[in-house]
């Protein structure tokens, strides 16, 4: 009998990710199709929801509700044009503590369906204090042009809002996306918790 030995395949993207894990650059986060953003996935199933289907103007803002239902259709999309799309030693923060502690990270926005819409947070000014509301996204070539608090890192899990890090508010505390008093249906969504207080873990489910 003949034993045939075939070469392993090294592709391009192999290579790459070895060099990648070299130099300490997180991959960049999955962008397969999803159905929702979702708190601790597969634990509370509670997803981010365009309340009401109110879009911009709605003053319910963004809340959580089951998987699987309207409204939902929230997910990352990478940002390259900020930063080349990864946390350097010097951006995205005005701290650079910051993207010393999350450097190489990935560099998104939370994006609602095929609209120009992403996850933004509210003003002080229209009553909606930190919450999170929708807004307009970054264009992802330049990596600006979006609603305040449309940039997130993407900590693992933990989302790490860039605006309300950089307000400097919490010391060597970045500022994350928590919701309102637990998981609950219909709950709002912040984006300025104090990291230090315990920050929500996020995933496309």
């Amino acid at each position: 009998m003949n034993i045939v030995l075939r070469r392993p395949v090294v592709t391009i993207a192999a290579v790459l990710a070895v060099i990648a894990a070299f130099l300490g650059i997180r991959a960049a986060p999955a962008h397969a199709a999803t159905n929702g953003f979702c708190v601790q996935a597969n634990t509370y199933n509670q997803c981010l929801n365009d309340w009401n289907n109110g879009g911009p103007s709605n003053s319910s803002n963004i809340r959580l509700y089951p998987l699987n239902n309207p409204n939902e259709n929230f997910a990352e999309q990478q940002l390259p044009g900020r930063c080349g799309g990864n946390v350097t030693r010097t951006c995205p923060f005005s701290n650079t503590y910051f993207d010393n502690y999350y450097y190489g990270w990935a560099i998104v926005q939370l994006k609602y369906g095929s609209t120009n819409y992403c996850l933004s947070t509210g003003s002080a000014a229209d009553g909606t204090a930190s919450t999170g509301v929708l807004g307009y996204c970054n264009g992802t070539a330049s990596g600006s042009g979006g609603s305040i608090g449309t940039v997130f890192v993407d900590h693992n899990g933990y989302m790490i809002n860039v605006y309300w890090t950089n307000q400097g508010q919490y010391g060597d505390n970045a500022a994350c996306m928590e919701p309102e008093g637990g998981t609950g249906t219909s709950s709002f969504v912040y984006l300025d918790l104090p990291t230090g207080d315990g920050c929500a873990l996020w995933s496309s489910d």
